[in-house]
């Protein structure tokens, strides 16, 4: 038999447990959703943050230049003041 003891620290472990993977997910939910609403209002797209940043496309280029030229030129090309107004 298991002692009253033993069940005791098994249901407040599971407990502990439960709450732990609940609060993770709602931080992860609520952080997703404060990004979301901070790109939106600033009407900048990760495409067009990612064609500013000139260290992003060398290490791309770098990294497989036959696959990865071309949409890192495609993206480089982006008018940020374009993309903020769409």
């Amino acid at each position: 038999m298991i002692s009253i003891r033993t069940r005791l620290i098994v249901l407040i472990c599971l407990l502990v447990a439960v709450i732990d993977i609940l609060s993770c997910l709602f931080f992860f939910i609520h952080t997703k959703n404060a990004q979301e609403t901070m790109f939106k209002k600033l009407g900048i797209s990760l495409a067009t943050m990612l064609a500013q940043d000139n260290e992003v496309g060398l290490a791309l280029d770098h990294a497989q230049t036959a696959f990865l030229g071309n949409p890192i030129k495609r993206v480089q090309a982006f008018d940020r003041d374009k993309e903020i107004g769409y």
